[in-house]
């Protein structure tokens, strides 16, 4: 993941016995930190923003980092399967699993949605106006006015979420999205 100041670079990586979140200097060419914590557990996803990085892992945990000081934050532990991807925009970061993406306040530290999508979220993107999963089923896209209101509630309610749009492509699963400028581009 590359930090908004086009500087940095944040990696997940592993050893023999422990993954590490590696904060890497562009202009440089160097490791400024290493975020460690994840004992023999498998890192699959990482994102940044502002003074938060975000990692995923195989056990289903989110870690969330301070990039000034190094040190883990909080962890966020509602998914029961392996995180596959994670976007971060602001107070809001949305985690791919199996069968769903959650949508979580970093801030409150809450989940505030469960979002289903068809088959694993291998890619989840965030943008001002949608929040996008694709995976082994195809892409689904959810507008931010219910996705909203639903992180300002103060009592989250995770019941049912709005029927999003849905584009599948056959056999093809879906591994990256980007969104630009309300337009969507994926990678089969």
């Amino acid at each position: 993941a590359i930090h908004e100041n086009g500087d940095l670079l944040v990696t997940a990586g592993a050893t023999a016995s422990q993954s590490h979140v590696g904060v890497w200097s562009v202009q440089q060419n160097t490791n400024l930190h290493t975020l460690q914590g994840y004992d023999g557990v498998k890192l699959h996803s990482v994102a940044v923003e502002g003074d938060t990085v975000a990692s995923g892992s195989a056990d289903g945990s989110i870690q969330l980092w301070s990039l000034s000081t190094s040190e883990c934050v909080a962890r966020l532990s509602e998914h029961s399967q392996p995180v596959f991807s994670l976007a971060l925009r602001g107070d809001v970061l949305v985690s791919g699993s199996r069968h769903e993406a959650k949508l979580w306040s970093v801030n409150k530290r809450t989940c505030n949605a469960n979002l289903r999508c068809d088959g694993n979220a291998y890619t989840v993107s965030l943008s001002e106006d949608m929040v996008v999963c694709g995976g082994s089923g195809g892409i689904r896209v959810w507008r931010r006015a219910f996705l909203d209101a639903t992180l300002d509630a103060l009592e989250p309610e995770l019941g049912p979420d709005p029927e999003p749009a849905s584009y599948s492509f056959g056999r093809c699963a879906v591994y990256d999205i980007c969104i630009a400028d309300d337009k969507l581009a994926a990678a089969t």
